[in-house]
């Protein structure tokens, strides 16, 4: 019986057990039960020591101090997607016992033939490697920002499970989502606020040799017991499976090398190259790469390897992911990509060279110009100028339309690399700005998160640039009462309309369009139905629009709803994908400042969980740490001082 509950519900469902057989091996082992009413789990028990009886009532010390570690870190993760229920720490025959999910589904060790293409020579396909790394990180990542931070420290194609139960794997492979489960959790750590279990009890787990990094083979290292329980082991062990999975052998081959120390071959060689199978792979090689290094510093934030192993996804041209429902206002076009792929860089016409140009054609294509929105007539009359903060809004509001009129995203990015809005790249990372005068005497910076991103209100065809604020225009709350609903129905909407609208210069107010945002305007729901169109020329930024798509099994059992209601508002805008903002994590980029100390700034979109049965709406924020979605407060009383840093389109 259980030691963990008196539940008599509890009790009949977990007392009596029938052992449908062992399944594991190791310092373990791992049982398949059912209980009296067919359903099945996992039963983790201890080896006995030897020449102990069957019922292995004698087991080690140790062993039961790793067991009772392993399931208080199971508990702390249980609820989260990735990783297997856990449901209790009890006995059998006297002997410890944890009783968590069955998983059913195949060890990543033994899919590894089914996930091999021969188009691809036999290969994994690269597309298939960053879909399982990207899956991974998140996993990894929401596991991180527990308030007690946990690190798996075992991470090995033995310990990654593709989960069957509710897509076949060949449904998996030919869409390029996989469902994964991260189990094994006997070397894992966390970092409470009282001296780590594993530390004070002196239990030192190893990873496994293959995929771990130097700081897990060995308990001689100075200052070990901090980096042990650094998030970057997992960074490590990630990056050495997806180049395994890439390659085809581990980085090391530590198995040609077996008269070695794996501690010491580490420390005295480099992985083997990594070698991009075609041109294209190169971003990909450089990702996994930037995770394996002997020195836990030297090793890339795991956020930043998820956002760029998502941002070469989507530079493939490859979706990961089952689609989106529909949403409701189908003239939300594509947004732009990142992507750098393909570039055809036209020459570009000096100043001079434009002016005899122009002598020549200009009254050729008067009329032209004016049927266009006035194309080239900047060029001609006044120059490309050398920064975003360098042109006037009425020659912006002119781009945007030469942008908004092409027949492509790549097109429209090589007007804008034209005019010195995004660099060769075709990139927005620069970061640059615009600086503008408020009524209030403020000095103001805005910034271009996107082209062809928003649906214009007037005709439905894409505005050309999209803007949103750095600066904070005004501290208020969403609501000036207690009120139900969602962005819609909110008094910042109506203010933002009015006097946010006056706040501004008349010569950026007089070119600001308006343009269709998709919000949940319910509040409290599970209905991604209650995603619906407001028209606005200022509107606060909505979580997708900052962070992406997040899917279902991101969020806890129970709030997979979540999923298509906060992604159903808008597609991430291209700043934010290149700078790998994710839901997932804290992000530094997003953080924004008040006289040099960090703030919190208002989304649109509002947390519908948090609203459920609540007297008024709560809104997301952006948090002072740059978490997206962690910082839901009541939209008419926020728990701490909260700003206002709108978009708007031209």
């Amino acid at each position: 019986m259980f030691a963990t509950t008196e539940d008599p519900d509890t009790i009949r469902r977990f007392t009596t057990l029938l052992d449908c057989g062992a399944v594991g091996g190791g310092s373990h082992h791992l049982h398949k039960v059912a209980n009296t009413e067919g359903e099945t789990f996992a039963l983790k028990t201890l080896w006995p020591l030897s020449g102990c009886g069957e019922n292995g009532s004698a087991v080690s010390p140790s062993g039961i101090k790793t067991l009772t570690e392993e399931y208080r870190n199971l508990a702390a993760v249980s609820l989260l997607g990735g990783f297997p229920k856990t449901y209790g720490y009890g006995y059998t025959s006297n002997t410890p016992v944890i009783l968590m999910e069955w998983i059913e589904g195949l060890p990543l060790r033994d899919a590894v033939a089914e996930l091999t293409d021969p188009a691809e020579g036999g290969h994994i396909p690269a597309n298939t490697v960053a879909a399982i790394g990207k899956r991974l990180g998140e996993i990894l990542l929401g596991a991180q920002k527990l308030d007690a931070p946990f690190v798996h420290r075992d991470i090995s194609l033995r310990n990654i499970i593709i989960r069957t139960t509710r897509r076949p794997l060949a449904q998996q492979i030919a869409h390029c989502s996989f469902d994964l489960c991260l189990v094994d959790l006997g070397s894992s750590s966390i970092k409470r606020s009282d001296p780590s279990f594993t530390m004070s009890t002196g239990i030192w787990r190893n990873g496994t040799p293959e995929f771990a990094p130097p700081e897990m083979l060995s308990s001689d290292i100075p200052e070990l017991a901090p980096l042990r329980t650094s998030p970057s082991i997992d960074t490590y062990e990630l990056c050495s499976v997806l180049y395994t999975l890439y390659a085809g052998h581990t980085p090391y081959r530590l198995s040609e090398h077996m008269d070695q120390s794996p501690y010491l071959y580490k420390i005295e060689h480099e992985p083997e190259p990594l070698e991009a199978r075609v041109p294209g792979d190169q971003k990909l090689v450089d990702v996994i790469m930037s995770g394996i290094h002997n020195e836990q510093s030297q090793r890339a934030p795991l956020s930043s390897i998820v956002g760029k192993l998502d941002a070469w996804i989507k530079d493939i041209d490859f979706e990961p992911r089952t689609p989106l429902p529909t949403p409701i206002d189908a003239s939300q076009k594509q947004k732009a990509s990142g992507s750098d792929k393909s570039q055809v860089h036209r020459p570009l016409i000096s100043r001079r060279a434009a002016l005899v140009f122009g002598g020549v054609c200009v009254a050729g294509i008067a009329a032209s110009a004016i049927a266009t929105g006035c194309w080239g007539l900047i060029d001609l009359a006044h120059g490309i100028k050398p920064s975003l903060d360098d042109y006037t809004w009425e020659e912006l509001a002119l781009i945007s339309r030469k942008i908004q009129e092409t027949s492509s995203n790549k097109k429209a990015l090589e007007i804008a690399e034209t005019y010195h809005l995004v660099n060769s790249k075709y990139s927005l990372e620069d970061e640059s700005t615009k600086t503008i005068r408020l009524s209030d005497g403020t000095q103001a910076q805005v910034q271009i998160v996107g082209f062809k991103a928003d649906t214009l209100t007037d005709n439905g065809s894409p505005a050309g640039i999209t803007f949103m604020f750095r600066t904070p225009i005004a501290m208020r709350p969403v609501n000036d009462s207690a009120a139900s609903g969602g962005w819609e129905q909110s008094s910042l909407r109506a203010w933002l309309a009015d006097k946010g609208m006056a706040m501004l210069p008349d010569d950026l107010r007089h070119q600001i369009r308006s343009v269709r945002k998709l919000t949940n305007n319910t509040g409290g729901t599970k209905d991604a139905g209650s995603i619906t169109t407001t028209d606005d020329k200022l509107w606060l930024p909505s979580m997708s629009e900052l962070c992406g798509y997040q899917a279902p099994e991101t969020f806890a059992e129970g709030y997979e709803y979540l999923s298509a209601l906060y992604s159903g508002e808008g597609d991430q805008y291209q700043l934010y994908h290149e700078q790998g903002i994710s839901g997932l994590t804290t992000n530094d980029a997003m953080i924004r400042t008040v006289d040099g100390k960090k703030i919190c700034y208002w989304e649109r979109t509002p947390s519908a969980d948090c609203s459920e049965e609540a007297d008024s709406t709560y809104f997301n924020r952006v948090g002072k740490d740059g978490d997206v979605f962690s910082w839901a407060t009541p939209g008419n009383k926020p728990d701490q001082m909260t700003y206002v840093l709108p978009g708007f389109c031209i």
